[in-house]
């Protein structure tokens, strides 16, 4: 696996996804401590995102409006090509803002098609250690 050049590896960083509504796009997982200590996501939104994972938050109305804040902010700065504002983002549809926002919080690592955000899912050791070793051959003649 050696061989790597330092330029090969910092190219590595975008990646090219579908999402839910088939559209393809590239992506660039944000750096979410960096972004928080730079103030890029105020901290109201970075409070309502952790309470959301802790399960400590009260889900009420300026919550989830807060949520969405967030998951909108967390697109705009994720999403790499087609480039967006944040304006831009309340056109995209809901489906692909969440998973592109699941993506980019870690929550999943695999795109609407079951791919690999890295390329992963083509690699004979990713699919057996992920469980997914012969499901595309059992399918086969169907």
């Amino acid at each position: 696996m050696a061989g790597t050049t330092l330029a090969g590896w910092k190219k590595a960083k975008n990646h090219d996804i579908t999402c839910p509504s088939g559209t393809q796009i590239t992506i660039s997982l944000p750096d979410i401590p960096a972004l928080i200590e730079a103030g890029t996501i105020p901290n109201h939104l970075v409070d309502a995102a952790i309470g959301a994972v802790k399960g400590t938050t009260t889900i009420d109305r300026a919550f989830v409006i807060e949520q969405a804040d967030f998951v909108n902010r967390i697109v705009a700065l994720t999403v790499v090509d087609p480039k967006l504002t944040d304006a831009d983002v309340k056109d995209v549809p809901v489906e692909d803002r969440e998973l592109i926002a699941e993506i980019a919080t870690r929550q999943r690592d695999l795109d609407a098609l079951g791919h690999h955000i890295g390329g992963l899912h083509e690699d004979r050791d990713f699919r057996r250690f992920r469980g997914l070793d012969g499901l595309d051959a059992a399918l086969e003649g169907l």
